[in-house]
């Protein structure tokens, strides 16, 4: 017999003899593969990966403090924000439009 078949057998025979620590090391494995696919696949998701909106730069988060309570999210208060930031955005468009508009009637360049 060759000396690889030769080992194969001693290291089968030894798991064999040797069930619990045969489990023991394959639910050690079996975890340790578990918890690093559950970790990348967190990483991947929070990290790794865009946001799947557009202009993920402006998603913003309002969180309230107050006395004597705990940290919390108002829901009302954080659309009334985004609606509130969505028109100052339009406004702010609405108003480069018109300095665009203004410089090219100032240039005669409006058709």
């Amino acid at each position: 017999m060759s000396r690889l078949a030769l080992d194969l057998r001693m290291a089968f025979d030894a798991l064999v003899r040797g069930r619990f620590v045969s489990v023991l090391a394959v639910l050690a494995f079996a975890l340790g593969i578990g918890v690093t696919t559950a970790v990348f696949t967190i990483f991947n998701a929070v990290i790794l990966r865009p946001l799947p909106y557009p202009d993920p730069d402006r998603l913003v988060v309002n969180i309230s403090f107050k006395a004597g309570a705990s940290t919390n999210i108002e829901v009302i208060d954080a659309q009334r924000a985004a609606r509130d930031a969505d028109l100052v955005a339009a406004i702010a468009e609405n108003q480069a439009r018109q300095a665009r508009l203004a410089l090219l009637v100032a240039l005669g360049l409006f058709p």
